[in-house]
């Protein structure tokens, strides 16, 4: 290793201890007592809602982090399933509510209890309650207008349904029935963040829904043993000053973040990019298949802004979602994950350089705390701060990135809903604060979809960036094979 980076590191391995040191033994000894009287005037309500005559439920500290969504942006996650034949409307009625509203686990569990379930305030926090008037119908609904007869129709169908809020005077979900002209189906399903991230919707509709569940859903992410606890531990010393430096970031300055925000949604989506030929880059580069995704789409950023005649920036800042369950453990429908800042290169156009600076940002995160010093300040700021604090915090972070970027694998096999097959999957990441703009990335029986959905005051043509995705992809295969870059 060189001398002087090694210097390097161990000086600013030194600067992270000392703040550390600094916020444990002044700020945490002053904040003590103020948690202290927060903890016992919490312990008080829940006291309350207890004795209340209706059986209610607290909501989660990180689920209730999404009731802080506005008119303009809501906290909505979209996601489609395309099927080969139709399904009838009372046929889909039957199965939603008899394989998955009423699914249990183990010891009569009730998995899905929130689709039953609204969201109120007692005593200023939010509970779950039991919706005494739930009716199936009035959540899976069917697509009164004509059946789009093209992928443009059908993207056309979903973003008005995407630009509605649910009624939050029932549980927060819809399910709609799009029939096709080819006759086949498209099935949109709109849930409330609340109720859950994408890898636990994802999860749950992949297990109780569809006809046989894949042998797995999504990769596990999070490690156990021995190299969970170090993370930890190292988590909980290098939090004060990761955590200050991201409070201490510029926000991001690109035409794509800082537009007042419409409410008015438009996605897009191309869902045939071949998984092998994202594998064989891999291969050839010695990368990762996140990487090359990665690489992909900051260059499909770049090619975006040039065809808009736009100053190219060096990073284009995104704020991505990382899955922080453990490797054992039943099935929860709730929210565990961390969010960090990533940067896509936007620097140059030759795709090989891209991707190599694409790896070596992700083997930074990867070697980072981040994650789980994140994770871990979002569970104590829910717990121990006033919402209005907690609120302060978040809005503050999410101004600092122009998207959202969320990547899922998802089943590696075929699978079929009510007999009829699902040829693809793709879903829609909400946004928050001022971000009107988010990237999903899922890949499903060795195809890969990416869907961008955006405000349309943001950006005006999601269906461009979704395309050049596949083309730059194209772009950094041909780069490979040749051996040279490609300007």
């Amino acid at each position: 290793m060189n001398p002087e980076l090694a210097v390097a590191g161990l000086a600013m391995w030194a600067v992270r201890l000392v703040c550390s040191c600094l916020f444990y033994s002044i700020f945490v000894p002053l904040l003590l007592p103020f948690e202290l009287a927060y903890a016992f005037y919490s312990s008080y309500l829940q006291f309350l809602i207890k004795s209340c005559v209706e059986r209610l439920e607290m909501v989660g500290n990180l689920d209730a982090i999404w009731m802080q969504d506005t008119p303009d942006n809501r906290a909505i996650i979209n996601g489609v399933l395309v099927l080969r034949d139709q399904l009838r409307l009372e046929q889909l009625r039957e199965l939603v509510q008899g394989k998955l509203v009423e699914a249990t686990a183990r010891g009569n569990r009730r998995v899905a209890a929130k689709f039953q379930q609204i969201v109120s305030k007692r005593y200023r926090r939010y509970v779950w309650r039991e919706d005494e008037a739930y009716s199936v119908r009035n959540h899976v609904i069917e697509h009164e207008g004509r059946p789009p007869a093209c992928q443009a129709e059908l993207e056309e169908i979903l973003s008005e349904y995407c630009s509605q809020g649910l009624n939050m005077q029932r549980p927060p979900w819809l399910i709609v029935l799009v029939p096709t002209a080819e006759g086949g189906s498209v099935l949109l399903f709109r849930g409330h963040h609340v109720i859950g991230d994408g890898v636990s919707l994802t999860t749950l509709m992949m297990t109780y829904l569809v006809d046989k569940p894949p042998a797995q859903i999504t990769p596990v992410r999070f490690g156990s043993g021995r190299s969970k606890f170090w993370m930890f531990a190292k988590a909980v010393l290098e939090a004060p000053y990761l955590l200050g430096r991201d409070l201490l970031q510029a926000d991001d300055r690109s035409p794509l973040h800082g537009p007042a925000l419409s409410g008015r949604k438009r996605l897009a989506w191309i869902r045939d990019i071949p998984l092998a030929q994202v594998k064989r880059v891999r291969q050839a580069t010695d990368s990762t298949v996140n990487d090359v995704l990665m690489a992909c789409l900051a260059s499909s950023f770049r090619r975006y802004f040039l065809r808009r005649g736009w100053a190219i920036p060096g990073s284009l800042k995104a704020y991505v979602p990382i899955d922080m369950r453990p490797r054992s453990g039943e099935f929860e429908l709730d929210n565990q994950f961390s969010l960090i800042f990533m940067g896509l290169d936007l620097s140059n156009g030759d795709p090989l350089k891209t991707l190599r600076q694409t790896k070596r940002s992700m083997n930074r995160i990867k070697a980072s705390s981040l994650p789980v010093a994140n994770y871990l300040a979002m569970i104590y700021c829910m717990a121990n701060l006033p919402a209005w604090i907690c609120e302060a915090l978040f809005e503050v972070l999410a101004k600092k990135s122009s998207l959202i970027l969320s990547n899922v694998p998802g089943p590696a096999e075929q699978l079929s809903i009510g007999g009829s097959v699902i040829e693809a999957m793709s879903f829609w990441v909400p946004s928050r604060s001022n971000i009107g703009l988010g990237v999903s990335i899922l890949s499903y029986n060795n195809q890969v979809s990416v869907g961008v959905i955006t405000d349309t005051n943001i950006m005006e043509d999601p269906q461009q960036l979704a395309a050049d995705f596949k083309a730059c992809l194209n772009q950094l295969e041909r780069a490979v094979k040749q051996g040279r870059n490609e300007d």
